[in-house]
């Protein structure tokens, strides 16, 4: 453990004089000692086989905390002598919000709380969604990593059936795709670059009278022109499309596709292409083969929103994030036609009720809600043929033979 005094704030320990987790000038290491509170979490909420991976990816990639980032020391001791320190927020000692050390390295994995479907009901009979927020268990194996020193990804599948109350994952009443609590990680809790942000470069990135819209350098500018593969700024190193002039907008490509469309066979699916290294994710379409809810609009639509639930993007550092489709519905409707919907109470101009509004509410809560939290989703309508992986992805997902037969959230871990 080594030699110095320690202090403990919230269960985690980390040296007295320098507030560090590992410190060479104190010659202590406490990350073994507040593993074991991270790994109770982890063994308490995910099966056996998730637990051990998690564990070892918490104990092997994860960089030591620093509680200067999250709070400032005092001169005040407690009765054990250790000396108190406050939260920059709030100026509360032992503040459970500021100091919450599981769910910040929970965050920097990009885990979400995932839903519990068995019984979430305690012995009292309420329901606890109190604390930081579990992990997922996983079942799809995803292509390896090419770089050796990132992850490959996996996914899980939840149905809206039994969740547990509290956020991100309590949704709407009829609407399990909308959810109701979901804010981001917090600017303070999101790890940043060395290099300086270029306000101009940012401001050049939309138009006032159309926030959401991405506006390129010119008319010719391909995503590969601007973006390119680098390692994020999480303790994982994970690798995303990140802008040439700067690293914390990032870039995803999306698609979604319906085969047989408007014949008896018609299934969709989307698609998600956020690196090179990695052959990106799929999802089909939940519903009946050749039910009303398998059509091309409603996989571009589902696209989007499997892309944005996937996981916490932004726990890579990311401000904002550019959605790059080949759709016009998509683009068209979440920069310019959402607003004008709303005013209208979802009807058209012409007076029609608005085709996929389940969809169109769900993806305008996450954009709300992601800019209350300083997270900016851009769109950007490019080529078909510059958005030939995510098409593919969504065709194969597309003709998967297995699918829910309701929608639910879908969360991924490690990629």
């Amino acid at each position: 453990m080594g030699i110095g005094e320690n202090v403990l704030v919230r269960d985690f320990m980390f040296c007295d004089d320098h507030g560090q987790e590992w410190c060479g000038r104190c010659c202590c290491d406490h990350r073994m000692c507040n593993n074991i509170r991270i790994e109770e979490y982890v063994d308490e909420y995910t099966d056996e086989d998730m637990a051990i991976e998690a564990r070892e990816a918490i104990a092997d990639d994860r960089p030591p905390l620093s509680l200067h980032l999250y709070g400032l020391p005092t001169n005040r001791r407690d009765e054990e002598n250790e000396r108190i320190w406050v939260c920059r927020e709030h100026g509360v000692d032992s503040c459970s919000t500021c100091f919450d050390f599981v769910c910040i390295v929970l965050e920097s994995f990009g885990v979400y709380e995932v839903v519990d479907t068995d019984n979430n009901e305690s012995e009292t009979g309420s329901s606890d969604s109190s604390g930081p927020p579990p992990l997922v268990d996983v079942y799809a194996d995803v292509a390896a990593q090419a770089d050796t020193t990132a992850h490959s990804g996996r996914v899980v599948e939840i149905q809206p059936t039994g969740q547990r109350a509290g956020p991100p994952h309590e949704t709407l009443s009829g609407n399990p795709l909308y959810r109701v609590n979901y804010v981001p990680v917090t600017l303070r809790r999101r790890p940043v670059s060395g290099r300086t942000t270029n306000a101009a470069l940012i401001e050049s990135m939309s138009r006032a009278d159309c926030p959401r819209r991405f506006v390129p350098p010119t008319q010719d500018t391909r995503p590969q022109d601007l973006f390119r593969q680098r390692a994020d700024f999480s303790g994982n190193r994970f690798l995303r499309y990140l802008h040439r002039g700067d690293d914390h907008t990032m870039l995803v490509y999306t698609d979604g596709a319906c085969l047989d469309q408007g014949g008896p066979q018609r299934r969709g699916g989307c698609g998600i292409v956020f690196c090179d290294s990695l052959p990106g994710q799929k999802h089909a379409l939940e519903g009946t083969i050749g039910g009303p809810e398998q059509t091309s609009k409603r996989a571009e639509l589902r696209a989007v929103l499997f892309f944005l639930q996937l996981r916490v993007w932004e726990s890579g550092g990311a401000q904002r994030i550019v959605v790059a489709t080949d759709s016009e519905y998509v683009v068209e409707g979440a920069c310019v036609r959402l607003a004008a919907w709303v005013r209208r109470g979802w009807r058209t101009a012409e007076g029609r009720p608005v085709a996929n509004r389940d969809l169109w509410e769900a993806l305008l809560n996450e954009l709300e809600r992601s800019e209350q939290g300083d997270l900016r989703i851009l769109f950007w309508r490019i080529s078909r043929a510059l958005n030939a992986r995510a098409d593919t992805l969504a065709k194969e997902a597309a003709d998967m033979r297995e699918r829910s037969s309701e929608p639910g959230l879908v969360f991924g871990i490690l990629m």
